[in-house]
């Protein structure tokens, strides 16, 4: 058996102005937890966590139908995606193609000949030093290691004369 109690609880208030405000508030809360921006108390599940669980609406806001009327137009549009605009290649005729070809062939053609042997002759001397220059390039060494440094083998070459 219990302890006698040293309080008694009080007892209800009856009445229908007692009553009206009881359902008020039943029905404040009812709103408040149907509300989109009511958060639900966290429940720990029994189970594993499934693939399809992510998918499940979780907030009642997702179920809330909105009235579109009393909302600017531009909150529920879905912005359009605007196409790319391709621009076609233009096509050239053919025929200014060759007549720009012949053009070019009868300006190689009127050359005079003796700028033609000015040009082969430059041709030649401009081939005959970028061998010499090559030939040249292998022979050089750039690299010194620093081995032969004053060695008397060397009979003063770095001196500039004999």
């Amino acid at each position: 058996t219990y302890p006698p109690l040293q309080f008694k609880p009080v007892p209800l208030l009856t009445g229908k102005k007692i009553d009206y405000l009881v359902t008020l508030k039943q029905e404040i809360r009812s709103s408040f937890r149907e509300s989109g921006y009511f958060i639900p108390p966290v429940s720990v599940k029994k189970d594993i966590e499934r693939y399809t669980d992510k998918y499940q609406p979780i907030h009642a806001a997702d179920q809330i139908v909105w009235d579109k009327s009393l909302f600017p137009r531009e909150l529920f549009e879905k912005p359009k995606k605007k196409r790319k605009i391709v621009k076609k290649p233009i096509v050239k005729k053919e025929t200014a193609v060759v007549e720009k070809l012949q053009a070019l062939e009868e300006k190689e053609n009127t050359l005079d000949p003796d700028e033609e042997e000015e040009e082969g002759a430059e041709n030649v001397e401009e081939y005959e030093d970028e061998e010499m220059e090559e030939e040249n390039d292998y022979a050089t060494s750039y690299f010194d290691n620093g081995e032969n440094y004053l060695d008397d083998e060397d009979d003063n070459l770095d001196d500039g004369y004999e």
